[in-house]
């Protein structure tokens, strides 16, 4: 099981990635789709180490959490 410190660094690293590319677009928007896949790919990377530790289940405009019981 991943420590809660590795799974909040890493919560970190793919929001300041999000935060970077979202200033790089208004500077180019000709890259949208390209710089959305690679944010995409950072966030789900994000997700599948957070679902090492707990459940994730995706919803239409949110993500919810769930602790597994150990």
């Amino acid at each position: 099981m991943l420590e809660s410190s590795q799974i909040a660094n890493e919560t970190i690293i793919c929001r300041n990635y999000c935060i970077f590319n979202s200033r790089f677009l208004k500077n180019d928007s000709i890259k949208f789709f390209e710089v959305l896949e690679q944010v995409l790919s950072k966030v789900l990377l994000c997700l599948r180490i957070l679902t090492k530790s707990s459940k994730v289940s995706i919803q239409i405009g949110k993500i919810s959490s769930k602790t597994e019981k150990m």
